[in-house]
Order: C-alpha cells, then structure tokens, then sequence
C-alpha cells in the first residue's frame, strides 16, 4: 500500500472511530488488541507455509471468540511461490479447525468465512 493509498484509506474510515488504517508486516508484526473480524485477502500465498502458520497462530490470538475470519484468494498459480489460493484455504482449514460459517467458490477466486469458537460454557454453573 503507499502513501496515497494509506491517507486515502484513513480519510475513508475517519468516521469510525474503532476503526484504522496501518500496514503491517505479517506475521512478524501484528496489532495489539482483540478483534472481531479479521480479513486476509489476497497475501496468505506470499508466505511460506510456516509463515502462514504464525499467521494463523497469531489470529488464533487476537480474534473475539465468535468472531470471523474472512479469506480471499487467487485460485490460480502464484509463480515463485510454493501456495496457491485453494492450498491457503485448505492450511487454514487444517490449522484452525474452525468450522466454515460460508464458501464462495469460482473458477478464479475463493472466499470462506471461519467463526472462532466460543469459549464452552460452564455445565451446571449457578449465577
């Protein structure tokens, strides 16, 4: 993202209070705080697998329980790189074992939703 982009992102989203613009490095460098929705679009395929790996790990950290976790990839190819969109889902299916809350699947992109779970419930507990 460049500057441009940054300052017309942060123009864009200075009506919500909650919410910021920044660009980051991942997995290396990731915001502090919970989160309710987190979206990775278009990147995970530019990681090693293990990179992507830290980067579910550190999702797994900071995303609300019941929160959502939205991807968004290329389908085809990335040449130099050893994932492609559908070996980014899969990763992620294998690594989360989230369940998927909703799949868009076409010839050349994929979406999918995850919810984080809910912490269980205390069986019995009285208030």
């Amino acid at each position: 993202m460049c500057i441009r982009d940054r300052a017309r992102a942060a123009q864009r989203l200075a009506p919500f209070a909650a919410a910021e613009a920044r660009q980051l490095t991942v997995p290396q460098h990731w915001p502090d705080g919970g989160f309710d929705l987190i979206v990775l679009s278009e990147v995970g395929y530019y990681l090693a697998p293990l990179e992507l790996d830290g980067l579910f790990t550190r999702i797994v950290g900071s995303l609300a329980p019941g929160g959502t976790l939205l991807l968004c990839h290329w389908r085809h190819p990335i040449s130099g790189w050893e994932l492609d969109g559908d070996g980014v889902h899969a990763r992620a299916r294998h690594r989360l074992g989230w369940p998927t809350a909703g799949l868009y699947r076409e010839r050349d992109f994929v979406i999918e939703t995850f919810l984080a779970p809910e912490p269980p419930s205390e069986a019995g507990s009285v208030e």
